[in-house]
């Protein structure tokens, strides 16, 4: 028998045995590649319903992620999400009516310090005109704390919210005039709602703001779309503003193209800033014609260092920059226009930050028809999560979640700027408590209770994501896991018929 070996030749030959004999099953259990394992393409619903979902926002939020999700049909809504590192929603919560006649409509970001999360939104006053409010809530129970409302005469479109340096929240919205056009509002509050000051600029025709972020030096940095009075064509305008409210300087660029998207700017860790935006322009004829991106490198003053424009070969729409770790610049977007087969898709591309270009995809996932991306985000285990929308057919919209790894690739086709993804379709059972997990925290060995016969596997992923444990069911004996270090692990269990369900476990 193999365990009489140790009777002669001893029991440090026998622990070998039983090492190399663990490790050659842990080979075996584990998928063939783990950069594989770590890329996915998932999607899902905030609500029950035939609603259009759509992943606006994301950060890091206990040991996964939490998202905005704003709705895209005839009845806004606002909601937050939080999925794991696999992709996988573990909560989620919708913010229908809060204290109004109407649901909210949300800006395009949240803000998250310590026990609460902030959202702001704009609603519609009982039909007298679109109004600002700022939702606070509880990141214990999901619920709204408080609101607050704040209302004006004319319209207010809510675009962008930042925590400031100093305990404070600043709402970025555009505020629409008695004439034609719109002027740029900055409200800073407290972190319970209170308005510190209130101001409104009216420097050109028509402002529109776009993504923004507070600077190294704690000024308020605003980029948008303007209309300078006397002109027609749209121009890019990136304001530094103090946290007093007053403007330190203000930058226009391109002054013989109209934007196409609203800019987005990103602070740089030299002290300078990353501006991108969609060009677009009228040809002759009056034929619109759509240039691709251009991301401009500044200095902290604004004034350009370099540039880089997208070969003009397709079409490729800007949404958000966002920096990476070590420094890079991550775009977020929207691709589609080549090949022809290729229909509406997410787009990503990395760049240093003096502008070098390392890589861009545009990225289509064949289960379905459109999608793009509205922001993305650094993993900790160096890929890059990304999420927006994806079309499943004609009015029923989900939110899109996608993970690639850090240099570009899915898989290992690292080549092309195009891919196509086909990711095995999985259903979230709607009630996981018909599981348990016996015992957890577990030490040597844990059982399923509640197994009906239906579960085809079980997968373990540690806190980064990466597969450490695959185990084909029914498992008689339980599941061992004597041989993972202590620490938090998520255990998905997939049933034949591809619905699944995740659980919390805790190795001691």
């Amino acid at each position: 028998m193999p365990g009489e070996i140790s009777l002669g030749i001893g029991s440090k030959i026998a622990c070998t045995m039983k090492l190399l004999a663990l490790i050659l099953l842990l080979w075996i259990n584990l998928p063939a590649s783990l950069h594989a394992q770590s890329s996915f393409s998932k999607t899902f619903y905030l609500a029950d319903d035939f609603g259009s979902n759509a992943g606006m926002n994301i950060h890091p939020y206990e040991d996964g992620f939490q998202i905005l999700v704003g709705r895209r049909t005839d009845h806004d809504h606002c909601g937050l999400t939080k999925i794991n590192q696999l992709g996988y929603p573990e909560w989620s919560h919708i913010y229908y009516l809060e204290n109004q006649n109407t649901p909210p409509d949300p800006g395009r970001n949240i803000v998250v310090n310590g026990e609460y999360t902030y959202i702001t939104t704009c609603y519609n006053n009982s039909g007298i005109g679109r109004d600002l409010q700022l939702l606070c809530v509880s990141n214990i129970t999901h619920d709204t704390f408080w609101t607050k409302t704040y209302p004006y005469p004319l319209d207010d479109e809510a675009h962008y919210l930042l925590g400031g340096p100093d305990s404070s929240l600043v709402m970025i919205s555009n505020n629409k005039k008695q004439g034609p056009g719109s002027r740029l509002r900055v409200t800073k509050t407290d972190l319970w709602g209170n308005i510190i000051w209130d101001n409104f600029f009216d420097d050109y025709k028509t402002y529109i703001p776009g993504e923004s972020c507070i600077a190294k030096d704690g000024h308020i940095m605003i980029s948008g779309n303007c209309v300078p009075y006397n002109e027609f064509s749209e121009r890019a305008v990136l304001t530094k503003m103090d946290q007093s409210g007053n403007k330190v300087w203000q930058r226009v660029y391109n002054s013989t193209e109209n934007i196409g998207t609203e800019p987005s700017v990103m602070q740089l860790d030299n002290g300078g800033f990353a501006l991108g935006y969609i060009r677009d322009t009228f040809a002759i004829g009056g034929i619109l014609y759509t240039f691709p991106p251009v991301v401009y490198i500044l200095d902290s003053l604004g004034n350009e260092v370099t540039h880089r424009t997208f070969p003009n070969r397709w079409r490729r729409d800007l949404y958000r920059l966002r920096p990476l770790p070590n420094g890079d610049i991550l775009g977020i977007g929207l691709a589609s226009g080549h090949p022809d087969t290729f229909s509406d898709g997410g787009f990503l591309f990395r760049m240093t930050m003096t502008g070098d270009l390392l890589w861009q995809r545009a990225i289509k996932d064949t289960r379905y028809s459109d999608g793009k991306f509205a922001d993305g985000i650094a993993t900790p285990d160096g890929g890059i999560l990304a999420t927006g929308f994806i079309e499943e057919f004609i009015g029923r919209v989900s939110v899109w979640v996608f993970k690639i790894g850090g240099n570009g690739c899915y898989e290992s086709d690292c080549d092309s700027e195009e891919f196509y993804v086909s990711a095995a379709k999985e259903t979230l059972l709607p009630d996981k408590s018909r599981y348990r997990l016996q015992p957890n925290p577990a030490s040597s060995v844990f059982h399923l209770v509640g197994a009906t016969g239906e579960e085809r596997q079980v997968d373990i992923f540690d806190q980064l994501g990466r597969l450490v444990l695959q185990v084909n069911l029914p498992q008689a004996d339980g599941i061992p896991v004597e041989h993972l270090p202590q620490g938090y692990y998520t255990v998905k269990i997939t049933l034949n018929n591809h619905h699944f369900t995740t659980l919390k476990l805790i190795k001691q």
